[in-house]
């Protein structure tokens, strides 16, 4: 289905840790800057996204210590198995990032709606 309906995107699937996981590599240019990113899925738990290139500004907002995007607040819209997905949420909310990102930089003003995520979330984000 992504595949089919995003011919941006190239799939592929590779047993790692006793998991298959199923890794996209999608491009995204719809802000003048050539975009790539990974997204690793094992089919339940939450995916994450990536940034592989250009080199993301030292410090971005809204990413994770490992450098995964935050995507959305999992407290207010959690993942959940068999009702979100690649097709719908996490490969737009990815574009929706990078554009919210390219802004960010012109401006310094994060421009998408944002939430307070407490001293928890704050200490898995950078």
């Amino acid at each position: 289905m992504l595949e089919a309906n995003y011919d941006f995107l190239d799939c592929k699937f590779k047993a790692e840790k006793g998991k298959r996981l199923l890794i996209v590599f999608g491009h995204y240019n719809q802000t003048g800057v050539d975009y790539s990113y990974k997204v690793v899925y094992d089919g339940c738990s939450p995916p994450k996204v990536w940034i592989l290139s250009p080199n993301l500004v030292s410090n971005p907002p809204h990413v994770y210590k490992d450098n995964s995007l935050c995507l959305y607040y999992p407290k207010e819209q959690p993942w959940k198995y068999g009702r979100s997905s690649l097709y719908s949420h996490i490969i737009p909310w990815t574009h929706e990032w990078i554009l919210y990102y390219e802004i960010w930089k012109i401006t310094g003003v994060w421009e998408h709606p944002e939430i307070n995520h407490g001293s928890l979330l704050k200490a898995m984000l950078v």
